[in-house]
């Protein structure tokens, strides 16, 4: 995209799965994300950007077979969170994520794969954490402490 056309700030929608898994642990991954030279190491929920015109389940259904694998159930909403980050592709360019979260069950096995991923994100790492372990990590631990807000409201 020629430089000129590029906005310098933008809003990105987009669908975060917590998902309880039959001992009623959620996933929590681990990733590795650069921008402009910076590396930030930030534990997140599968999920992503929802591309034009494509409904929220769907989206999520999609992001977390990409990111992890999985397939999926989506619940019911649980939260919502945002934040303004630094574009990854262009330099002063700013991006305000607005996330919707989904309490989720798996549709089948429980194998994590994270060699599929098309937007090559750098997910090297996963857990299955209790509500409480996640909750007693405290706001700093997800990007968001919003999140953590969605991770209270999880029902098993």
């Amino acid at each position: 995209m020629p430089e000129e056309i590029i906005p310098k700030q933008y809003m990105r929608p987009g669908v975060k799965a917590l998902i309880l898994n039959p001992e009623n642990k959620i996933l929590v991954v681990t990733e590795k994300v650069v921008r402009h030279g910076v590396a930030q190491i930030i534990h997140d929920f599968p999920g992503g950007g929802l591309d034009f015109g494509e409904k929220l389940e769907d989206g999520l259904a999609r992001e977390v077979f990409e990111e992890v694998g999985l397939k999926i159930k989506v619940d019911f909403a649980v939260g919502n969170w945002d934040f303004v980050i630094d574009s990854i592709y262009h330099e002063g360019v700013k991006v305000h994520v607005i996330c919707m979260g989904y309490q989720c069950r798996l549709d089948g096995s429980d194998k994590i794969d994270m060699s599929h991923n098309p937007a090559q994100e750098d997910i090297y790492e996963y857990e299955w954490l209790t509500k409480e372990e996640i909750l007693s990590r405290g706001p700093d631990y997800m990007i968001n402490p919003d999140m953590l807000k969605a991770v209270s409201r999880l029902q098993p």
